[in-house]
């Protein structure tokens, strides 16, 4: 299986983050030391769409359903 966090990079980067973006908060959502929430990604710069979908998405990833 591969890394639930390069997953969820990957999918970042279909809903239009830039892979650098993606990768930070794929990595910052993997951390114990940060929650990945709306608050946190209105520092993107990236449609209120695409900021929603990487919500849910992350939500996913944080009860381990890495399917959408």
């Amino acid at each position: 299986m591969n890394d639930p966090r390069i997953i969820l990079k990957n999918e970042l980067i279909k809903f239009g983050f830039v892979p650098n973006d993606a990768t930070i908060i794929a990595l910052d959502a993997g951390s114990s030391q940060t929650r990945v929430n709306r608050e946190y990604l209105s520092e993107f710069k990236v449609s209120k769409q695409q900021k929603e979908n990487a919500l849910e998405y992350v939500i996913k990833f944080y009860q381990g359903d890495y399917t959408l």
